[in-house]
């Protein structure tokens, strides 16, 4: 396409996303209030009280997200190798001040609203007050704090949830403190193990930290901080909740009357997203399966709203160690959500769909739910056909029943950004853990994966080699759900009783 063909394209997409975006604040809510998050900070100026505000609803909260893909497509058509060059800079020193700023708890010495003098501000952390000078105002050139009177800092919407909600600041120092160090050892690892590592300390990260023979893996179960910063950091940087929550609300939940819902993908997480469900069709039954054995593990999600009381009459919590036979039969849905700081995620899938290839097996009507993060292709490799564009096509509910032959798409597609997060996903595994099997993959290959999976092997992955069942069965894939602009993915899988025509 021309670039007077793709200026005029983004150009007119990201004058549709902000008037949506202007008429939300002009009907009285801030136009500060668009990430729906209602218990992170928002003000209406950098200066003024802290406001709580309600989640914006989902056309405003995508209109944002729309204009943030827009405005960064539009820049990437205009920027010039110079202006690539000072960006990288910019960038670079923008981290490093993240980092000195948390190191310092610098963020936390300001308060939430008004302005206090930097030199006090200076103090009390216990810095040099013409270092914080000069680093404020770097961050300020970004939004991040501000300087509304000559020697006074104050929040801004940007810097304030920093403080409010620390993932984002254990996302930065992550960032800052390992995945950076690791990147940049990218090279090394590169000529001296080639594409033969295959050792988890042969890997970017276990060059630049001097890994132990476990690397990366070893370093998350035996340190606590990075416990907190990975799903932190893989969290904000894939952003699933929301798409998650987006792609549930489009599949046709009353048609399961009083059907017992299952969510076991081992976090409690999913007692958040059962309590919104159960809000929104009580005649359900839920039932969230938690992996009490291992609470620091990565495979946990990132949720400020954990808990081990149900909230609901309606919801349920059984332990269940992830892998392990399912041991209820009954379910109509079984949810297993990939969580994006998951390492290790394809024996994870291999293993969770071994484990409920019975429970399929002996109702066909049942569907499991798998819901993942994934590399969208760039858009002259299409992953889906005509039939993938009927939504629901596949019959009521949650699939099309023993049949393949239906299977939905909801606004497939995707942008840049997109892409661009997932792409960076890709890589930061790649220099963490190294082993090729764990980058993020596209939907193809996600499909491949379900196909690949027989009743055979149960507790680990022998047997996993697309072989049938003793009926000549498989599982099969019989309905794909996308978002637009959305890494998230959701493939609705059910037992076929032979082979023929599955996905």
């Amino acid at each position: 396409m021309p670039l007077s063909d793709q200026l005029q394209t983004n150009i007119k997409g990201l004058g549709a996303a902000i008037e949506i975006i202007a008429e939300h604040a002009r009907n009285g809510d801030s136009a500060a209030a668009l990430s729906g998050d209602a218990e992170t900070w928002r003000s209406t100026s950098p200066t003024g009280p802290p406001g709580n505000h309600a989640a914006p609803p989902e056309d405003v909260r995508r209109a944002r997200r729309s204009a943030v893909c827009l405005a960064h497509r539009l820049l990437t058509l205009l920027t010039e190798p110079a202006e690539f060059i000072q960006d990288l800079a910019r960038q670079n020193q923008l981290l490093a001040c993240l980092h000195w700023l948390g190191e310092f708890q610098v963020l936390a010495c300001i308060p939430l609203t008004g302005c206090v003098p930097m030199k006090d501000v200076a103090d009390l952390a216990g810095v040099p007050a013409t270092q914080l000078f000069r680093t404020i105002r770097f961050t300020a050139t970004a939004g991040f704090l501000c300087e509304p009177e000559p020697g006074h800092v104050a929040h801004t919407p940007l810097s304030a949830p920093f403080v409010a909600e620390l993932s984002y600041l254990d996302a930065a120092m992550f960032l800052a403190e390992t995945a950076a160090p690791a990147a940049l050892r990218m090279a090394a690892a590169t000529r001296r193990f080639g594409d033969t590592a295959s050792q988890p300390a042969e890997t970017a990260y276990g060059l630049a930290f001097d890994a132990g023979p476990r690397g990366f893996q070893g370093a998350l179960e035996q340190r606590t901080k990075l416990q907190r910063q990975w799903p932190a950091f893989a969290g904000h940087l894939v952003a699933m909740e929301d798409s998650i929550s987006e792609l549930l609300g489009k599949l046709d939940w009353t048609s399961l009357g009083s059907s017992c819902i299952v969510d076991v993908s081992g976090d409690n997480a999913g007692v958040a997203m059962a309590t919104a469900l159960a809000e929104n069709y009580p005649s359900l039954r839920f039932v969230v399966q938690v992996n009490n054995t291992n609470n620091n593990s990565s495979d946990h999600t990132l949720s400020s709203s954990s808990t081990s009381t149900p909230p609901s009459p309606h919801i349920t919590i059984h332990p269940r160690v992830p892998g392990t036979l399912q041991p209820i039969t009954t379910g109509a849905v079984y949810i297993l959500r990939l969580a994006p700081a998951l390492l290790h995620w394809r024996v994870r899938v291999k293993r969770e769909l071994a484990a409920h290839w019975a429970v399929l097996r002996g109702n066909p009507a049942a569907t499991l739910l798998l819901i993942a993060p994934l590399l969208l292709l760039p858009e002259s490799e299409p992953e889906r056909s005509e039939a993938d564009e009927r939504l629901g096509s596949a019959g009521p509910g949650f699939g099309g029943g023993a049949t393949a032959g239906g299977r939905g798409t909801a606004e497939a597609g995707g942008g840049g950004c997109v892409e661009g997060a997932a792409r960076v996903r890709d890589l930061v595994l790649l220099q963490l853990v190294g082993w090729d099997e764990e980058g993020v993959v596209g939907m193809r290959e996600l499909v491949q994966l379900v196909r690949s999976v027989n009743g055979n092997g149960v507790n680990g992955v022998s047997g996993v080699n697309g072989g049938g069942g003793i009926d000549g069965g498989c599982l099969a894939v019989v309905k794909k759900l996308r978002l637009k602009d959305s890494a998230t993915v959701a493939l609705g899988i059910r037992y076929q009783p032979d082979q023929a025509g599955h996905d």
